[in-house]
């Protein structure tokens, strides 16, 4: 398959992506999607809801419209592998996000889905708070930062050229995103390591075809053949190698409070995920790190996926 190019100037981009508004919307739109994701919205397996569509379907967009068209009022089930989806009416989305997590678990059900005690995805309280608090709170003072990252990234990945080259738009825009959010996740000079941004990038990918592969055992052997599956195996090695990377900063940052309580604490992802984590989880490295690892299943590829998506529009449609 041939991925699709677009030449690029280097001086354009820095000007854009300089543009506090430019860099506020992307802002904007990362914590949006990290918000949207991890609102408590559950929803009812209801056992009569009519199924539409075949689980041999390689999409449902048809079975949705065809659903939607149906059942205006009422629920009905699209046949997705391994958890079958019961798609909710719009008025009854604000009961279901009124409803607790004891009754409609958003946290327990990625988890189910994707088999993340085995492939390590899915939501815990801290990275919600973290997202939808701090990381929010924390926009206007994260501009500064990104700004003076768009500089590195822009030159390690577009080049210092004076004229047009032609770059694969996902890739590049996947590496860009990965070191500017890794700037306020984890600051400097971890966030420019090429294993920490590996790991970044692979946790997500190989931790969903690690699920869908352990989806092909039955549940009985998930436990030995989470063993046997590379890219499972390779999500335990990222999780490995990232608590390496980030046991010495942690330690620094313990030290510096033992030393000076009332020392300013850093304001980036670490730190909130420290205290805003349960009883001594915040002093977990492993806990930290796989933290860490989530937050990029929701910030680095849907916002690139959104930011390509609009390059292709506007590309589609110059006017």
């Amino acid at each position: 398959m041939v991925l699709p190019t677009f030449t690029i100037d280097a001086a354009l981009v820095r000007s854009i992506t300089h543009s506090p508004e430019v860099m506020g919307s992307l802002l904007v739109l990362l914590a949006a999607y990290a918000i949207r994701l991890f609102m408590p919205v559950r929803h009812k397996q209801m056992e009569n809801s009519p199924v539409i569509g075949k689980a041999t379907d390689r999409e449902f967009h048809n079975a949705l419209t065809e659903g939607y068209t149906k059942y205006p009022n009422s629920t009905f089930t699209i046949p997705t592998a391994h958890h079958p989806m019961v798609i909710v009416p719009p008025k009854f989305l604000d009961e279901i996000k009124a409803l607790p997590e004891t009754i409609l678990s958003f946290q327990k059900q990625v988890s189910a889905r994707f088999l993340g005690k085995y492939t390590g995805l899915g939501v815990n309280d801290t990275l919600v708070h973290s997202v939808k608090v701090d990381l929010t709170k924390n926009i206007v003072r994260i501009l500064d930062e990104l700004q003076d990252e768009v500089d590195y990234a822009v030159t390690k990945n577009i080049g210092d050229i004076p004229e047009w080259k032609a770059v694969p738009v996902y890739g590049t825009l996947l590496n860009l995103v990965a070191l500017l959010s890794g700037r306020i996740f984890v600051g400097h000079p971890l966030s420019r390591n090429e294993t920490w941004l590996q790991a970044t990038l692979s946790y997500t990918i190989d931790g969903f075809v690690g699920a869908e592969k352990l989806w092909t055992y039955p549940k009985l052997f998930h436990p030995v053949m989470q063993y046997f599956i590379p890219e499972v195996r390779k999500v335990h090695s990222y999780l490995r190698n990232g608590a390496k990377l980030l046991e010495p900063i942690m330690k620094e940052r313990q030290q510096a409070m033992r030393d000076n309580p009332n020392s300013k604490k850093p304001s980036d992802m670490i730190q909130w995920i420290v205290d805003n984590s349960e009883g001594t989880d915040g002093q977990d490295t492993d806990y930290v790190t796989k933290t860490q690892m989530l937050i990029s299943v929701v910030a680095i590829h849907t916002t690139t996926m959104t930011t390509a998506q609009a390059v292709f529009d506007l590309v589609a449609h110059p006017e």
